[in-house]
């Protein structure tokens, strides 16, 4: 999968992320900015090791890691697919099926961002939802890693299509 095949995925269910209506941010934009920042929009969507949540790492006692770690063990400590999810932010969802089928990782990307990042975090602009993509969080600080994520995750929302 490339480019097309991702921009596709992001006009189809970027309209379904909850944003502040009042921000101007578009869904479809926003999700191909986070794709780029994250696989190159789909073009290197291999998964990614994880250690802080496996086994002994810093979030693999938390719930539900630690059972996801039981159920699919060291698979549950990688991200997946063009946004790059992790299992546990996936609810609903399989590392095999973030891996094998993009429209599955799509959905889940939509429930963690509706759920976690405008949710429970209440993420509105767009340097606070890349920081919280990112990082888990934002504030007016970030660390130096996370704040390039933010620069490039900018550049991608501004300048290339969906």
């Amino acid at each position: 999968m490339g480019a097309p095949e991702v921009l596709a995925l992001c006009r189809t269910y970027g309209p379904l992320l909850q944003l502040d209506e009042d921000s101007g941010i578009d869904g479809p934009r926003l999700m191909a900015a986070i794709a780029w920042c994250e696989s190159s929009s789909g073009q290197n969507m291999t998964p990614r090791y994880e250690a802080a949540y496996d086994i002994g790492g810093a979030y693999s006692e938390n719930s539900p890691q630690k059972e996801l770690l039981a159920l699919w063990g060291k698979q549950a400590a990688y991200t997946y697919g063009p946004w790059q999810m992790l299992p546990c932010n996936a609810r609903g969802f399989s590392p095999k099926e973030l891996f094998e089928d993009n429209e599955k990782c799509a959905l889940a990307f939509v429930g963690f961002f509706n759920r976690y990042v405008a949710g429970f975090r209440r993420a509105s602009t767009l340097d606070q939802i890349f920081q919280t993509y990112n990082s888990g969080h934002f504030t007016d600080n970030p660390a130096p890693g996370v704040g390039r994520y933010v620069a490039d995750g900018l550049h991608f929302y501004q300048t290339e299509s969906v």
